[in-house]
């Protein structure tokens, strides 16, 4: 269900979002004064802010639409995609919603898919994962790392 909101969404819409969910966890923090001081609240504030900023950045880089007729063995579909086939009596559907790499098509399956297109249900584009983005998360953690383990903060 997010993802298909998300794919219905404006940048705008998104920003919004964020800058709501944002106030949210200032006024959580806000509430939760006597348990955590202002220094800390502040911090988790500035670390989801960064994490939202990141994950857009990278969900828009990270899929890719194609035909569904170019469906091959060893690619990674995206949650949204797999969503859809809920509702196919079309045997052989991938069921892996996780995207990693335990996700991967089988040969049955590209091949289902591929006959999903022309089902009751069938669509011409799928989503699929592009890449999956471990270096930002790599990134962040170092840097996590390096401010709070080496510098002292």
């Amino acid at each position: 269900a997010i993802l298909s909101l998300r794919s219905r969404m404006t940048t705008k819409q998104m920003a919004g979002g964020a800058v709501l969910s944002s106030t949210g966890l200032l006024l959580g923090s806000a509430a939760q004064m006597l348990s955590i001081s202002y220094a800390m609240s502040a911090a988790i504030l500035l670390w989801t802010a960064v994490l939202m900023c990141l994950r857009m950045l990278v969900q828009d880089y990270n899929y890719r639409t194609i035909p569904t007729e170019e469906v091959r063995e060893g690619q990674i579909l995206a949650a949204g995609t797999v969503c859809r086939f809920a509702r196919s009596r079309v045997r052989n559907l991938p069921t892996g919603m996780t995207e990693d790499l335990s996700s991967r098509l089988t040969a049955e399956e590209a091949a289902s898919v591929r006959r999903w297109q022309h089902s009751r249900y069938g669509e011409d584009t799928v989503v699929i994962v592009r890449k999956i983005p471990f270096a930002i998360f790599i990134a962040v953690g170092t840097i996590a790392f390096l401010i709070f383990e080496v510098v002292g903060l």
